[in-house]
């Protein structure tokens, strides 16, 4: 590969420095995600200055950009530079008529994506292409514990903890571009899941190479491996280079010239597929391309292999693995692949268009579980082919899901005519299907979205003696579980090993659908219904989306959503603060204009002395969208003010007393309440003038504070009854937040995508925030519920 520095073009600097500023980062911290210490690579770069190539095109790769687009074209001098220093130009020129020869067999076997699933016409490999990011260290290959992942999991890319972030689980943070491990080693082994783009990437290389673009001095050969094994089956010969030989005579390439190619290094070797090669050939295979990389070191050697079938190790190769897309390349490869898709005149602004609705969607709270699935390129092209039909995704997730496991299963290697031979360990998809779901059940209710091999072992030996025909004997069982376990993750890639001995689903969301898929397939076969346990759950964050993936695959909902409300209403019978709190609710209910439904004023108030949250009420009355009629605005306002001061604490910087004072403004904005804005303009009066420096602010609030706090008690707070909740312990704020919480999720499990009598939903929302639902306990009787153990 050409070794000389790039520097951008003027325009290429401005669309640069547009990107730049659109991310929000700092130069430091470019700095810092393409791997340099310091940020002078960086302004050299935003300056026009020549940097290193692979450092040019890491900076363009972090920002979304097209290096070859804001590359300036190398004057006369550079490429002097260049040809005296390396020679590359006359290399380049020399090899020029093999290039020729090279390019249409090239074109035809990398031009277009290998599959275009369900597509009505393929598509380019350079018009979806997106530069893609390389663990330097194989994940199967760290020796790390289950709580070095999870911390791992829980760190962003700023190095900051977010337990939340299911995006960051399975993540490594020291990612390097592609290209910049291309130029340090000659021979390299790119592992990954199915449907990383492992091949998309080959044919991307083969493109660029024989444009010239990358490795301008080489020549190069795109070999599918499981091709090449098929005919070398029919010849009875796996010598590589015999095969490679007889591509080139093909087209045209005389003995000579075949010969100075791979003596002198000029070849670029694309080997694609080892795992596709059929088990009694691998080893004879691996051993020819060893044999080759030995005989011809000069010559640069690619191949791309899946992560579970890494069983040859190479002498001499350097391994990594394909990372799965951050939001960048997400964003990237939308944008391109919707343009792609788009026809007609405008289609570039058309497509454009929606892949930013695309975008849009995918960046809404209730569809994160698809934000995280599609960080894979095979799951991200299924997500943009279900959004391009009806510009949204399906209300009933658990479509797309199915429709992702029936691709990594079965569909992603029979459209490519690809027969595994995994001997013994075969299961029937339904079987399959069963194990992963019991496997995900169980681990889940454990709390584990990470696990060791040697809890996987158990519930798959356990699965096993389940079968016809089952073995009893312990050894066979272990060994025959360790082969399923091998050819679950080899074949689909859904178990995927984070590090040495430890596992975890390739995707949070196929453990919380596999999970779902798992209780809803109990209660169906045993005609009893699981699910109060999962009621049980609704308290907890990582339940909730199995909880909707469970009503929108169950036939009727109407068990589980009682179940619900029956768990809402334990709730409230089990603490006496959430009995006073409802008292509380009941009486401002009662003052309330009639203007809202009664149950949303109460879901209004509820919250009220905690963060003063209104998506309740909102969702039972969308009329809390538009500006509040006093009381209810005047108690908000109120409430907010009160939450406000009780942040401050007694050491407040001089902004958070300002930002008070300002706030005491509030009842202009209620002029029918002249005693309510007298008692403020009061308060108010009670602060230093503005003219006052910000020394004499503190020294007064840290002086004045208590009385004036009581005041703002006495004079607003009592007067309005809103004095409940204020002094509650953090305890007793948990409970109220988790019961206002449960109810805010049911109400969403009512709206959302679930077959529901319209008489059970109405019992349900005449009974919220009040007495339990009558005669749950006979309601539930009746539907056969029952508590279980397990799942």
């Amino acid at each position: 590969m050409a070794k000389r520095s790039l520097k951008a073009s003027e325009a290429g600097i401005k669309r640069a420095k547009q990107a730049f500023r659109y991310t929000g980062w700092t130069q430091e911290y470019l700095a810092s995600a393409v791997g340099l210490e310091t940020r002078q690579s960086i302004w050299k770069f935003f300056s026009g200055r020549p940097i290193e190539r692979h450092v040019f095109i890491e900076i363009c790769f972090q920002l979304n950009l097209d290096w070859e687009e804001i590359v300036a074209p190398p004057d006369l001098a550079e490429l002097a530079e260049a040809e005296a220093s390396d020679g590359s130009i006359d290399r380049a020129q020399e090899l020029q008529p093999i290039l020729q020869k090279v390019r249409d067999s090239i074109l035809s076997q990398c031009d277009l994506l290998q599959v275009s699933l369900d597509t009505a016409y393929p598509l380019a490999v350079e018009q979806v292409y997106t530069q893609v990011q390389v663990l330097p260290t194989p994940s199967s290959q760290r020796w790390l514990e289950v709580s070095h992942l999870q911390a791992e999991a829980q760190r962003t890319p700023q190095g900051e903890l977010d337990p939340h972030d299911r995006l960051l689980m399975g993540q490594q943070s020291n990612r390097l571009g592609i290209l910049d491990l291309l130029s340090t080693h000659n021979r390299f082994v790119i592992l990954g899941k199915p449907g990383a783009g492992k091949t998309t990437l080959l044919q991307h290389l083969a493109i660029q190479c024989v444009n010239g673009k990358i490795y301008s001095d080489r020549i190069p050969l795109f070999l599918s491996l499981r091709a090449f094994a098929a005919e070398a089956r029919m010849k009875g010969n796996f010598n590589l280079e015999h095969q490679l030989r007889e591509q080139w005579t093909a087209i045209g390439l005389t003995a000579p010239q075949m010969s100075d190619l791979l003596q002198n290094g000029r070849l670029l070797v694309l080997l694609d597929g080892l795992d596709e090669v059929p088990q009694q050939e691998s080893s004879e295979l691996s051993y020819q391309i060893q044999k080759f990389a030995e005989t011809y070191p000069q010559v640069a050697l690619v191949m791309t292999c899946r992560v579970a079938a890494q069983d040859y190790q190479f002498r001499g190769f350097t391994y990594g693995e394909l990372a799965d897309f951050d939001a960048l390349q997400i964003a990237a490869v939308a944008r391109k692949w919707f343009v792609a898709m788009s026809r007609g005149e405008n289609a570039e602004a058309i497509g454009l268009a929606k892949a930013e609705q695309f975008l849009q969607h995918l960046e809404r709270p209730e569809n994160e579980p698809i934000r995280e699935m599609v960080t894979t390129p095979l799951l991200l092209h299924l997500a943009c082919l279900v959004f391009h039909e009806r510009a949204m995704f399906p209300p009933r997730r658990a479509k797309l899901y199915q429709a992702g496991l029936d691709i990594l299963l079965v569909r992603w290697d029979k459209v490519r005519g690809i027969q595994r031979d995994l001997g013994t360990d075969r299961l029937s998809l339904p079987e399959t299907l069963n194990l992963l779901s019991q496997i995900a059940a169980t681990l889940f209710e454990q709390g584990k979205s990470y696990f060791e091999k040697s809890e996987l072992l158990p519930i798959l030996t356990e699965f096993l003696q389940t079968l016809p025909q089952a073995s009893t004997d312990p050894e066979t069982l272990w060994l025959t579980s360790e082969a399923v376990l091998r050819s679950i993750a080899l074949q689909s890639g859904l178990l995927v090993e984070r590090a040495r001995g430890i596992y975890s689903f390739s995707h949070l969301t196929f453990q919380e659908y596999l999970t779902a898929r798992r209780i809803t397939a109990r209660c169906m076969k045993e005609n009893t219904l699981p699910l109060e346990q999962l009621a049980r759950h609704m308290t907890e964050q990582r339940w909730r989306e199995v909880i909707l993936l469970t009503l929108s695959l169950l036939p009727k909902a109407n068990p589980l959503l009682k179940a619900m409300k029956q768990e809402v209403d334990r709730q409230l019978g089990e603490h006496e603060i959430l009995q006073q709190a409802m008292q509380w609710v009941n009486q401002k209910a009662e003052t309330a204009p009639r203007t809202y439904q009664a149950v949303a004023v109460k879901a209004f108030y509820l919250p009220l002395c905690c963060n003063q949250d209104i998506s309740l009420a909102l969702a039972l009355d969308d009329r809390f969208a538009f500006d509040l009629e006093p009381p209810l605005g005047v108690d908000l306002a109120i409430a907010r003010t009160y939450h406000q001061i009780q942040q401050m604490g007694a050491q407040p910087t001089y902004e958070q007393i300002l930002n008070l004072w300002f706030a005491l403004d509030f009842g202009r904005q209620f002029p029918q309440q002249a005693p309510l804005h007298a008692a403020l303009e009061q308060l108010k009066a009670e602060f230093p003038s503005l003219g006052t420096d910000a020394v004499e602010w503190l020294l007064w609030w840290q002086n004045n504070r208590k009385e004036w706090i009581d005041q703002f008690e006495a004079q607003i707070l009592r007067p309005h009854h809103l004095n409940f909740g204020w002094g509650l312990s953090p305890l007793e704020k948990k409970l109220l937040w988790e019961y206002y919480q449960s109810n805010r999720f049911l109400v969403n499990c009512l709206n959302s995508e679930c077959s529901v009598d319209s008489v059970v939903r109405s019992q349900i929302e005449a009974a919220l925030l009040s007495e339990p639902l009558a005669e749950s306990s006979a309601l539930l009787h009746e539907e056969g519920l029952r508590r279980v153990g397990t799942w």
